[in-house]
């Protein structure tokens, strides 16, 4: 998480918010383009769930990664 600047994550059955460190939220925020089920609020990236199914273990590990890479 820290590799990624994210300081929380909540996840329930609509969506994922990871809460994105105030330093590091920018260059994130400028690198991770928006898609239909991605957007940011405030300092968090909320990404929705499909059909109210939350995102599993794997999903937040990916999301990690990309944004680690960013």
């Amino acid at each position: 998480m820290e590799n990624a600047g994210v300081t929380e994550i909540v996840s329930g059955p609509k969506a994922t918010a990871l809460r994105i460190a105030a330093a590091r939220r920018p260059g994130k925020e400028a690198s991770l383009p928006l898609r239909d089920d991605r957007r940011w609020s405030e300092d968090r990236m909320i990404v929705d769930a499909a059909n109210d199914q939350p995102h599993d273990t794997a999903f937040i590990e990916k999301l990690l990664t990309e944004l680690a890479a960013a």
